[in-house]
């Protein structure tokens, strides 16, 4: 199966969905393509000062994300986005060498000159619009989608405090599968128990 993982690499929640996505994909015999969201396109003036510049800062890798897609290299944005997350979510590193991280990932440093290039920001602004569409203008991600029976469905979430691996991964991702047989339902949360544990890569 296909599925659609919408990110923006600094929000920590999306992080950590995205670990439960990649160990769901090996239990299910999934297929991810990783699609381009900014928190600091979504957000503008919104946003708290204190984040301004690391949501930035991410706009700057959103942008080498469409820019590898554009090249037809998506397959690489996996890549690109694990070496992302160790970077900022395990080192702390909220601001870094883009062609140096591209360099770790496997990928031609030069996608990293993109980081700087408002004009990709139309295609990423059409990747948000789908989103958005499939999981509603008052969220930001983690949003996934997939075909399900013909009918294209996508939500927002699921969001977890700590990324389920194996046959737990597994177990979640049929949950949420078998949610989409189920139009009326839009919303399903709870009241956060525990701390953020951030993903390993």
């Amino acid at each position: 199966m296909q599925l659609d993982f919408w990110f923006d690499p600094i929000c920590p929640f999306t992080w950590n969905t995205s670990r439960w996505a990649v160990n769901a994909a090996g239990e299910r015999d999934l297929e991810i393509t990783w699609r381009p969201f900014s928190l600091a396109i979504k957000n503008g003036d919104s946003t708290p000062e204190q984040y301004r510049e690391p949501v930035q800062f991410a706009l700057g890798l959103v942008r080498v994300t469409q820019a590898l897609i554009d090249a037809g290299q998506g397959q690489q944005v996996g890549d690109a986005y694990r070496e992302w997350g160790r970077r900022i979510h395990q080192e702390q590193q909220h601001t870094f060498d883009v062609a140096d991280s591209l360099v770790a990932a496997g990928i031609d440093p030069s996608f990293a000159t993109a980081a700087d290039d408002p004009s990709i920001d139309a295609a990423i602004n059409a990747s948000m619009d789908e989103a958005l569409g499939l999981g509603g203008d008052d969220v930001g991600v983690p949003i996934i989608a997939w075909d399900h029976e013909g009918t294209r469905v996508g939500f927002f979430g699921p969001v977890v405090m700590a990324a389920p691996e194996g046959a737990e991964a597994g177990a979640l991702w049929d949950l949420v599968v078998a949610s989409a047989a189920f139009p009326e339902l839009t919303e399903l949360k709870r009241r956060r128990s525990g701390d953020l544990t951030l993903a390993q890569p």
